[in-house]
């Protein structure tokens, strides 16, 4: 999509993925530790959803502001 310069459709995609992890995410607030038998299923959904929402968040970052890419890897660095 940002490729082919639909950057609607990629920040609708990454408000999707907000949306999705929000959702997630809110299964967790009572148990925010996880179990002490390792990672269940749901929170390795949680920890995808992060990965995902952080790659489009970047991307869509990098391309709305093509002049900043090539400080990209130090803001990641602050952050």
């Amino acid at each position: 999509m940002v490729i082919q310069n639909d950057l609607e459709a990629a920040d609708n995609m990454v408000r999707q993925l907000f949306d999705e992890w929000n959702k997630v995410n809110s299964a967790y607030t009572e148990d925010p530790y996880g179990s002490e038998d390792g990672y269940s299923k749901d929170e390795l959904e949680k920890i995808e959803y992060r990965k995902k929402l952080e790659s489009y968040s970047d991307m869509v970052s990098t391309f709305y502001h093509p002049e900043f890419e090539p400080h990209m890897n130090e803001y990641k660095e602050m952050m």
